[in-house]
């Protein structure tokens, strides 16, 4: 009889070293049949990020008397030993490796890597094929002929990107700003930097001992490991690039330099395309296309109203004033019948 186990787990933040859970969730699946769930919160030993708890709601304050985690795994390390298999969503990039951690903090025996790992995501992404040839016929409506021809693959993906940018409503976006956008996290295009995931604008290495780490945090509290990047043999540790050194000395000359070289040589930290079509639209809408309109009763028994209050359904604005001024409607053929 096959033993199934959900885990989730909300994080202090999104690095899988640095990071700790404060909640866990998990459900106990006998046969197909589900036999017990639980939630717990837990206290990390770090603190929970501004972005983390926007995110998940998690604050300080919640745990502060919450168990840590060795206390409260132990039925967890128990469950995860009976299970056949681990189900998560997406958990094989993130939930995993951040528990795994964990429990070797905690000093827990827990061999996640044993297991077999079902992966939603993994499912979605097995049956949703995502192929140029795939999408060409998705987006584009016809076959793309002519596939792993370079030339043809070519054409498609030029025609795939129009499609989809007038599929996914892009079109009044440039295409460098759908680039940078498209950049994701990543502040170097070898994931040696990456932009933090709750915060604007902090970068954080996403590399070494580091990892997770903000920028700021290392110039403070370990400039010798940046002047050890700088000196270090190059032909020894081949993952030091030209660019690893030129990040390290301007760290050197302090965080607020280093920031201001880091916005000038790199932008800031992209948005995500769903936002910056958002901001689009509240930045060229016509708030009276979009009104929202509420009638207030003066509550007479003749049903009359007292006035109507009336707001924009993209930003909010409150047009109730402008709505209910005379002098602002314009006459028509009805104007003054009864």
């Amino acid at each position: 009889m096959a033993k199934t186990l959900y885990v989730d787990v909300e994080t202090t933040g999104l690095s899988k070293v640095y990071d700790q859970v404060v909640q866990v969730a998990y459900a106990w699946e006998e046969n197909g049949v589900l036999v017990d769930e639980r939630c717990i919160l837990v206290k990390p030993t770090v603190p929970i990020s501004k972005g983390a708890s926007e995110t998940h709601g998690i604050t300080e304050e919640d745990v502060a008397n919450a168990p840590s985690f060795r206390t409260a795994c132990q039925d967890l390390a128990k469950r995860i030993r009976e299970a056949d298999i681990i189900a998560t969503y997406n958990g094989n990039r993130y939930d995993i490796p951040i528990l795994d951690e964990e429990f070797k903090r905690a000093g827990v025996d827990v061999d996640l890597g044993s297991k077999a790992h079902l992966d939603s995501l993994r499912v979605l992404q097995e049956m949703r094929p995502s192929t140029l040839s795939a999408m060409h016929e998705q987006y584009v409506g016809t076959p793309l002929e002519g596939a792993h021809d370079a030339l043809a693959d070519i054409r498609g993906t030029l025609a795939l990107y129009n499609a989809m940018k007038q599929h996914f409503g892009l079109e009044n976006l440039s295409d460098e700003t759908i680039a940078h956008s498209l950049k994701g996290n990543e502040v170097t295009l070898d994931g040696k930097f990456v932009w933090d995931e709750q915060e604007d604008d902090v970068a954080n290495f996403g590399f070494g001992k580091y990892a997770g780490r903000p920028v700021e945090w290392v110039i403070q509290n370990d400039p010798g490991y940046l002047r050890w990047i700088i000196n270090a043999d190059k032909q020894r540790f081949d993952f030091i690039t030209g660019e690893l050194v030129t990040f390290a000395e301007h760290m050197l000359r302090g965080p607020v330099k280093f920031k201001k070289w880091l916005l000038e040589n790199y932008g800031r930290k992209p948005q995500k395309l769903p936002t910056l079509l958002e901001q689009l639209e509240l930045e060229e809408h016509d708030c009276w296309d979009h009104l929202e309109e509420t009638v207030h009763y003066d509550g007479n028994e003749d049903g009359g109203f007292s006035y109507m209050e009336v707001v924009c359904k993209v930003c909010g604005n409150d047009l109730t004033e402008e709505y209910n001024d005379p002098n602002n409607w314009e006459p028509d053929e009805d104007w003054g019948k009864e």
